[in-house]
């Protein structure tokens, strides 16, 4: 099975350590944050990976150093519209059904090995994970019976959408509806999904999973003994 990983923005948030620097090249435990979407990727038994690039792509492809499992890189020259045009890049590559998963988020291994494996009978399934104090940068998602009712920032749900799907490639024919009504996020695509009943749920329970979204985060403890918590 194949991946794309979306990993074209700048990572505003992270002010001027991401003006010299794309923000899948920040270092956690010595090693790129996209690197560990990577590892995470092969420990699945993920064959290839498609890294769709925008923000300084010419500097992820150089300095990325070598990688688990094999790369093909996309570029997105419309990054600065929204991530769903990434997702939109990688249409023509992909062969069947597909790992979707953002190049800033750290996981547990297993649970991408488990989304690979889980029995996909509609559109798509997003990984999610019960958050009780929620913020506004959160993807909310209400979870009833397995499967989404909505998915969106400024949804009201019980559980946070993590970031990690896997996708039939008829995702792609939703984004490109999405994309001509002016809608740019993959929430957008995510959350018309959830809207016809097309988007299951996998629950990750308390593993690990960090969304890697600010300063803070990034010396957050579960992400500077990362290495240690899950690969040693």
């Amino acid at each position: 099975m194949e991946a794309v990983i979306l990993a074209a923005g700048r990572g505003a948030r992270f002010g001027s350590l991401t003006s010299d620097k794309p923000k899948p090249l920040l270092s956690v435990c010595g090693r790129p944050l996209l690197y560990w979407s990577l590892k995470s990727l092969a420990k699945a038994g993920i064959s290839k990976a498609y890294v769709v690039v925008g923000y300084q792509s010419t500097l992820v492809q150089q300095n990325l150093g070598n990688t688990p499992i094999p790369v093909e890189f996309i570029e997105n020259t419309e990054w600065q519209k929204g991530n769903l045009t990434s997702l939109h890049s990688a249409r023509e590559h992909v062969t069947g059904d597909f790992i979707l998963i953002m190049s800033d988020h750290l996981f547990d291994p297993s649970i991408i090995k488990e989304i690979k494996q889980f029995k996909l009978e509609k559109e798509a399934v997003v990984a999610v994970q019960k958050k009780y104090q929620q913020d506004s940068g959160d993807v909310k998602v209400l979870v009833d019976n397995g499967y989404a009712k909505t998915n969106g920032k400024k949804s009201v749900g019980n559980y946070i959408d993590c970031g990690l799907f896997k996708c039939k490639k008829a995702i792609f024919n939703r984004a490109k509806v999405c994309i001509e009504k002016n809608e740019f996020e993959l929430s957008n695509v995510m959350n018309a999904s959830a809207y016809c009943g097309a988007l299951q749920t996998m629950d990750i329970g308390d593993r690990l999973f960090v969304d890697v979204d600010t300063f803070d985060d990034l010396l957050s403890y579960y992400v500077t003994k990362y290495e240690d918590i899950i690969w040693k």
